[in-house]
């Protein structure tokens, strides 16, 4: 009960939460970057790399950002409207990193590389960590090495 005593729903009390976890993601992945500065080219095989990590931790259950969207599908739900903004930011990272690549079409290797770190999220949990995280990292050295060449 006292939870509600400082937001008004649970929609205020899961966008609270999602901005929450959103500042340590991209405090995660100015660390992941920071591994190989200026190197655009290694920061995208680090970043599947740490997702690995990430996903191999006992705890993780999953993208929050991901089952937030489902939980509140409406478009003016504020959990949603956070958890949009935040894929939005990934995509736009994404995209900068691969237009730095050098890469021949970076918004169509972003949104490859988006979806597989995506499914990796979504699917390490019920497929098993390793083999789900394992596969999403080949896939994208394969795409990124295509892109580049």
């Amino acid at each position: 009960m006292s939870l509600y005593r400082n937001f008004a729903s649970k929609d205020d009390l899961v966008a609270a939460y999602l901005e929450a976890r959103g500042r340590r993601y991209w405090q995660w992945w100015d660390g992941v970057m920071a591994l190989n500065p200026n190197q655009p080219r290694q920061q995208l095989p680090d970043l599947f790399e740490a997702i690995a990590v990430r996903t191999r931790r006992p705890e993780f259950r999953g993208c929050a950002f991901l089952k937030a969207a489902a939980e509140f599908p409406e478009e003016d739900s504020r959990a949603r409207v956070v958890a949009l903004a935040h894929k939005k930011e990934m995509r736009r990272r994404l995209l900068k990193l691969c237009r730095a690549t050098g890469a021949r079409h970076p918004d169509v290797l972003s949104n490859q590389l988006l979806m597989l770190i995506e499914g990796a999220y979504s699917t390490a949990g019920i497929l098993g960590k390793r083999d789900a995280v394992k596969a999403a990292a080949k896939a994208a050295e394969a795409l990124i090495d295509a892109a580049v060449a």
